[in-house]
């Protein structure tokens, strides 16, 4: 029998047992765990916002480590990302080295995105934006916007300078659903008119048969009235029901169809109206 494959576990989790193993000074398991969070979050086409955060240790690690040099390029893709990066818990050799990494790179630019919809989380990068305006660092960078009523936007950026970018999102398309139910609600109307037209006949024979009766046989057909009666009116009140029922779920649709039911002597008619 085959053993079923581990079970891969969170890059979240991954991140914070490595932090744990830094602060206890276990840096090869702290980065073992980094090396395995950071195969786990590339999988991902969006940059997710655990991604700095593993920079971020790395470039920690390796400081600790005496490389210092990896430890630069760890904290460049850290700030590339966020050069907002917040490193109080950590110590302040580490805190210089990222000042120096930043003091590096490009100066920041602002970018504005004007036209997202009402609602919508707007992403560069994970970090979600504050009133539709980031500040980033020149390069390429990630755009995600979410919005009720319309699709997914994921865009690459090409930032060179602070720039004005308009959004235009596709409305999402919905397919109305077809339901059988109001058409089935009217059937089940036009039968219980026809069964309580058909009792009402019943009993319009029934009283004209007693009618002619002599007065021993009167009391046979009173029994036999009184259930034809019931089943006329239960028949003509299971269909107003189920009309008006069916009725309002077409209204709901653009559609009302009204089945009314019309007793008359010795049967019934069913007037049928829909408005469109």
């Amino acid at each position: 029998m085959l053993a079923a494959e581990p079970v891969p576990v969170p890059a979240k989790a991954l991140i914070d047992r490595a932090e744990a193993s830094y602060f206890a000074g276990k840096f090869d398991d702290a980065w073992k765990d980094l090396e395995d969070a950071a195969a786990q979050d590339a999988k991902d086409p969006a940059i997710t916002p655990e991604r700095p955060q593993i920079f971020l240790l790395r470039a920690a690690v390796k400081l600790k480590q005496n490389d210092e040099a990896a430890a630069k390029r760890e904290a460049r893709i850290a700030l590339q990302i966020d050069p907002g990066l917040v490193l109080e818990e950590y110590p302040t050799d580490l805190g210089r080295l990222f000042e120096e990494v930043l003091a590096d790179l490009p100066p920041r630019v602002l970018l504005r995105f004007t036209g997202l919809p009402e609602g919508a989380t707007a992403r560069v990068d994970s970090r979600r934006l504050t009133a539709g305006v980031i500040s980033v660092i020149p390069g390429t960078h990630q755009l995600v916007v979410n919005a009720t009523d319309f699709e997914p936007l994921a865009m690459a950026l090409d930032v060179k300078d602070d720039a004005t970018i308009p959004i235009a999102m596709k409305p999402l398309t919905r397919t109305k659903k077809t339901s059988l139910l109001p058409a089935a609600l009217l059937g089940v109307s036009a039968a219980s008119a026809a069964g309580g037209g058909f009792a009402y006949y019943n009993l319009s024979v029934t009283r004209a048969n007693q009618a002619g009766a002599g007065r021993h046989q009167q009391s046979y057909y009173d029994a036999h009235a009184t259930r034809f009666r019931q089943q006329a009116i239960a028949g003509f009140a299971a269909s107003a029901a189920a009309g008006a029922i069916g009725g309002k779920l077409f209204w709901d649709r653009g559609t009302s169809v009204a089945v009314v039911p019309a007793a008359e002597p010795g049967g019934a008619s069913v007037l049928i109206t829909a408005r469109f």
